[in-house]
Parts: C-alpha cells; structure tokens; sequence
C-alpha cells in the first residue's frame, strides 16, 4: 500500500470505485504553499502561503498504475508534497501532478463545477 495524496475528482471515494479503484483510509489533508489550478484538468502549483485540500487514500501499485495509466491521465506525473493531517502532524506523501507549462489553457468549466461540488461535499474551503 501506498499512501496518494488526491487534489481533484479522484477525491470523491465513488468516482475511484467507479474505476475499479478501492480507497483506504482516508485521511483529510492540507499542502502548503501549493495552490489548485484548473486548466482542462487540475493542478498545483507552488505559490507561498497558498494552501490546497485534498484527501490521502492508501492503494496499491497496481490501482495507482491503472488510474494514471487511463486516457488524458498520462501526462500526470509523481512528486512529493507534504501534507498537513487534521491532527497536525505531517507526512511525505506521493501525488500525481501536471508539469507547471500544462493546463494553463482555459479552465474547464464543467470539472471546475464537478470538483466544486466534491470540495462542498468533504467540507474544504472552495477556492476555485
């Protein structure tokens, strides 16, 4: 098991089971300076005293191959971000992340409204 720090849809625990995916325990985090983009897909980028919401779900090699292995999820790539726990210790923790040049391109209203609706439901601040 490996623990994913999620930023987008793949937060929502029935939008993973829907791809075969089962999430375990979920944890809900903070990243510091880092905040959400949305470009036709989500992001973070660095930015100082910015914070980004998310979930941590612990799951298997073979479950986070095939999430990013799927179409328009390739150019996801890993990286390290420390996450922040509702009760206040931290952790180094794997998420996958779009390179800084991509999605800047005009948001994509309707993940934009989908992801809303996700960040409404798990109670983070909706910043975007």
């Amino acid at each position: 098991m490996k623990d994913i720090f999620f930023y987008g849809l793949f937060m929502d625990e029935n939008v993973l089971r829907a791809k075969g995916v089962e999430p375990r325990r979920a944890r809900r985090v903070v990243v510091r300076d880092y905040v959400l983009k949305i470009g036709q897909r989500a992001m973070l980028c660095r930015q100082p005293s910015a914070e980004a919401y998310g979930i941590v779900y612990a799951l298997t090699e073979s479950e986070i191959d095939s999430l990013y292995k799927e179409p328009g999820l390739q150019m996801y790539h890993p990286q390290i971000v420390v996450v922040t726990f509702e009760d206040g210790s931290s952790s180094e923790v794997t998420t996958f992340n779009l390179q800084d040049t991509v999605g800047t391109e005009e948001p994509n209203v309707e993940y934009a409204a989908k992801l809303r609706l996700v960040l409404e439901r798990l109670g983070f601040p909706v910043t975007i």
